[in-house]
């Protein structure tokens, strides 16, 4: 549902920043534990994103900016869903499968790029 808005969103040529701000509006004032969903949604949102750019472009300078901004997608992914868990819940992923998330936890946090 939420992957398919997301869709709706970005068919009407809104910006990342205006599709991000409308879901913490909608979704992420409602309590805590929504609020880190809507930030790991954004993240995995963003992780396709990098990843797509990553695997089009052939600049290396270019690729080693998408490649940090890879990582800290995953860095920031991973601490919302630590987060939602000591809160007691658990993250379903929405955008990205359930085996690419458990392999982004398991790496643990990392700088630069992966």
């Amino acid at each position: 549902m939420i992957v398919s808005m997301i869709e709706r969103l970005r068919a009407r040529n809104l910006s990342v920043k205006r599709i991000k701000r409308f879901f913490i509006l909608r979704y992420g004032q409602t309590s805590l534990p929504e609020a880190l969903k809507v930030g790991a949604l954004i993240e995995e949102t963003d992780i396709k994103d990098w990843r797509d750019r990553l695997n089009t472009t052939a600049n290396p300078q270019i690729k080693a900016t998408y490649g940090y901004l890879l990582q800290g997608s995953y860095n920031h992914l991973q601490a919302f869903v630590r987060q939602i868990e000591r809160q007691g819940g658990s993250y379903i992923p929405q955008v990205l499968s359930q085996q690419e998330l458990t392999e982004i936890l398991a790496q643990g946090h990392r700088s630069g790029r992966r």
